[in-house]
């Protein structure tokens, strides 16, 4: 994968883009605080406390399909259209039982694609970080397979691109997240309250940008 913090960024000036998959299938809810609530937590700390105004996020829920609830907008547009509240809202209505996993990943790979040709000639300074939170094996996914994904992942096309998985609990194959991440971007917690410590120290390292991030890499 391309080092997402090339120092030949100015990384004072470097945007971020975020784009989410979040599993919403039925292993991950439950009674509370269940392991999509710390992660709903978890991104909502992010949200607030890591991204900078003109950093961009986008968020997908993903259980039988894969659902984008919000495209690449700005926090600064996201809080002028009602802050964080209508984007969980939208996740807490969006729960089944299967897991299309892989098809998450690529729906997200794909628009990040997509929106760097659209950007890319701002002048502006991305980052793109895709962040992946499973608890689950894939078992839905339709339009595209585990080795088809790990080609694509080999190459993205997109610069300063950087791909972390999140897995919860001990249900699902490490091995596959492993693969697809890369054993450094690969993170395994055994508990919601796991995930939530996780996602809150990441945020802290993402809102650190005093100097260049060398790895997500916790």
């Amino acid at each position: 994968h391309n080092d997402a913090f090339c120092v030949s960024l100015n990384y004072k000036m470097q945007k971020y883009v975020f784009s989410v998959q979040l599993d919403t299938s039925g292993t991950m809810t439950g009674a509370p605080p269940s392991r999509l609530d710390n992660a709903i937590a978890g991104l909502k700390d992010l949200f607030e406390s890591a991204m900078h105004d003109d950093d961009l996020l986008g968020v997908y829920a993903f259980d039988t399909t894969v659902k984008k609830l919000t495209s690449f907008q700005s926090k600064k547009d996201i809080i002028n259209s009602g802050g964080w509240a209508p984007i969980e809202a939208s996740i807490r209505a969006n729960t089944n039982m299967r897991t299309a996993l892989y098809d998450a990943i690529h729906q997200g790979l794909n628009d990040l694609h997509d929106f760097w040709n659209f950007a890319k000639n701002s002048g502006d300074h991305y980052v793109f970080e895709q962040l992946v939170i499973t608890d689950g094996e894939d078992t839905d996914s339709k339009t595209t397979t585990l080795e088809n994904l790990k080609t694509k992942l080999q190459n993205p096309g997109i610069p300063h691109y950087h791909l972390l998985g999140i897995g919860v609990g001990r249900e699902y194959s490490r091995t596959v997240l492993d693969e697809l991440c890369g054993a450094k971007n690969a993170h395994h917690v055994d508990d919601a309250s796991g995930l939530f410590a996780f996602l809150n120290n990441l945020s802290r390292k993402y809102s650190d940008r005093s100097k260049p991030l060398e790895s997500t890499a916790l």
